[in-house]
C-alpha cells in the first residue's frame, strides 16, 4: 500500500495534469497523457503499484513552441533553460512549479527524430480515452504503450522501475499487442531500440524470437544498450537532427549565465573524450554486425 504522502503527491500531480491538458487543448494543442496513472491502470490495477513523481505529456513536434508558451503562461518554469544543450534530453523538456514537474515530450527515445512527427500522428490517430478523476483525456493505445515501455527499458539509465514495467507488460499484454508494437517499431525506424529493450528481460528475449522484427542495430541503440554516457547519446542525436556543435556547447544560448556556461563546458570537455570512444566503439559494433548474417552486433 502506498504511503499517504505519496498518495497526496500523486493526486496533486493528477490535478496538475488535468490543468495543463485543459490549457493545452484550449490553445489548440492536441496532447496525449503518458505513463503515470495510465501505466498504473494498465499494468498494476490489481496491486496499485507504480508510484510516479511527475506528469508526462506528448505533443506533436510542430506544437512544441506553442505548448511551451502554454506551460509558461501557467506559471511553470523551464527547468532545462539553464542546462547546456549537450545535456538537454533531445525529445523532452521539464517544466516545474509548486504542484510538481511536467515532462513535455515531442518524441520517444529510440525513434529517430526525423520520424517523431510521423509517430505523433500515428499515436494520435489510434488514441484511446482514459478517465482521470472523472475527466476524459487522450492516451496512446496499448500497442504504442507497449512500444514505449520497451523503448524506456532500452535506456540503461532508466533503472529497475523501467524493467519492472517491461516485465509486467510482457506478462500481461496479449500476443496481438506485441505484434502491433513490433510493427510500430519497424515502421518508425525504432526496431533496433525495440530489440535492445526486450533483450533486457529473459521473457522479452523469448518473445523477441517469436516476433516479426529484424534484430538489427544502430549506433544509438548500441549506446543505449551499453549504458553509454549521456554525451555520446547527445552527439548521436545532434548528428541525427543536424544540431550545430556551437548550440550544444551553448555558444549561441544567451539564457544560460556566462559563468555557468563556462563550468558546463569544462565539465563537457572532461567527459567528451570517453563519449567519443564509446561512440566509435558502437559504430564499430554496428559495422561488424552488418557484415554478419542476421546483422546482430552483440
Amino acid at each position: 500500500m502506498r504511503a499517504s504522502t505519496s498518495v497526496l503527491a500523486e493526486l496533486a500531480l493528477d490535478a496538475l495534469a488535468l490543468r495543463v491538458i485543459a490549457a493545452l487543448e484550449a490553445a489548440g494543442v492536441p496532447v496525449l497523457l503518458m505513463k503515470g496513472p495510465v501505466t498504473r491502470s494498465w499494468l498494476y490495477a490489481d496491486t496499485g503499484g507504480h508510484p510516479y513523481t511527475d506528469v508526462d505529456l506528448l505533443v506533436a513536434p510542430d506544437h512544441d513552441a506553442a505548448a511551451a508558451g502554454v506551460l509558461r503562461g501557467l506559471g511553470l518554469r523551464d527547468l532545462h533553460a539553464e542546462v547546456l544543450g549537450l545535456y538537454r534530453p533531445p525529445c523532452e523538456r521539464a517544466w516545474g512549479g509548486p504542484e510538481g514537474v511536467v515532462d513535455l515530450h515531442v518524441g520517444l527515445m529510440g525513434v529517430p527524430s526525423a520520424r517523431w512527427s510521423e509517430a505523433w500522428h500515428g499515436f494520435a490517430a489510434a488514441a484511446e480515452e482514459f478517465v482521470l478523476h472523472g475527466r476524459a483525456v487522450q492516451v496512446m493505445d496499448e500497442r504504442a504503450r507497449a512500444l514505449h515501455v520497451v523503448l524506456h527499458a532500452a535506456q540503461r539509465a532508466s533503472g529497475p522501475k523501467a524493467l519492472a514495467d517491461l516485465a509486467a507488460a510482457i506478462d500481461q499484454a496479449p500476443r496481438t499487442v506485441w505484434e502491433g508494437a513490433a510493427a510500430l517499431a519497424e515502421g518508425l525506424g525504432a526496431g533496433p531500440a525495440f530489440t535492445a529493450g526486450l533483450d533486457r528481460d529473459p521473457a522479452g528475449r523469448a518473445l523477441l524470437a517469436e516476433l516479426p522484427i529484424r534484430r538489427s542495430a544502430t549506433v544509438g541503440s548500441v549506446l543505449q544498450a551499453r549504458g553509454a554516457r549521456s554525451e555520446a547519446l547527445a552527439l548521436v542525436a545532434a548528428v541525427e537532427r543536424r544540431t550545430p556543435l556551437r548550440v550544444l556547447l551553448g555558444v549561441e544560448d544567451p539564457v544560460v549565465p556566462r559563468r555557468r556556461v563556462l563550468r558546463l563546458r569544462l565539465a563537457a570537455a572532461a567527459r567528451l573524450p570517453v563519449a567519443v570512444v564509446q561512440l566509435l566503439g558502437a559504430a564499430a559494433a554496428v559495422a561488424r554486425g552488418r557484415r554478419r548474417p542476421g546483422g546482430d552486433p552483440s
